[in-house]
């Protein structure tokens, strides 16, 4: 069990600044291997509870001056209930059309109607799957659209001649043509 400072010896640290928080640096050389300085709130809070804080122990300013070190001042809390305390959550709590579960959108997601509670649930709306398809092939496989790239091109036609007939981009009629052409174990003709 390592050293509970007492207050007194607390008071006789030389004194710094981070972030807006007093820290104080311990002749000893703090506890930690790669910093030599202690934050003040933390200390004192071990001096009053008489033991040493757990690193899932974090030490709330009730007034959110962090130059306001008195016990009085001081509360000890979860990292959740400290996280809920300073972040609150926006909006009403909506159901997961997935799981079913509850959850609170963030407030980048308060402009739309969120419907999932994570991104994979997200992942699984028919919506975003259909739109997943697009993202991992480029494009949605439109068959009919296939058929009539091969139908013009063995007609005699090139694939630029034919992309502009269809409306769509050289690359994605080559593309089309020669995922086509793999398949069927033809010859390219490009």
């Amino acid at each position: 069990m390592s050293y509970i400072w007492t207050l007194e010896e607390i008071e006789q640290m030389p004194e710094g600044q981070n972030h807006g928080y007093i820290i104080r640096y311990p002749p000893d050389g703090g506890r930690y291997k790669t910093v030599e300085w202690e934050l003040e709130h933390r200390l004192i809070a071990e001096a009053h509870l008489g033991r040493r804080l757990l690193r899932t122990e974090h030490v709330h300013h009730d007034d959110e001056n962090r130059q306001h070190n008195s016990w009085d001042n001081l509360t000890l809390k979860s990292p959740s209930e400290h996280a809920k305390h300073h972040h609150p959550k926006e909006g009403e709590m909506r159901r997961c059309v997935i799981c079913h579960a509850g959850f609170y959108p963030r407030a980048a997601h308060l402009s739309y109607d969120r419907q999932t509670c994570s991104r994979q649930c997200n992942w699984k709306l028919p919506e975003t799957l259909q739109r997943r398809r697009l993202y991992l092939n480029g494009r949605k496989p439109d068959y009919k659209l296939n058929a009539e790239i091969i139908r013009l091109h063995t007609t005699g036609m090139t694939l630029r001649v034919v992309a502009s007939q269809l409306g769509i981009t050289y690359s994605s009629c080559k593309q089309r043509y020669t995922k086509w052409s793999k398949r069927q174990g033809e010859p390219l003709y490009v």
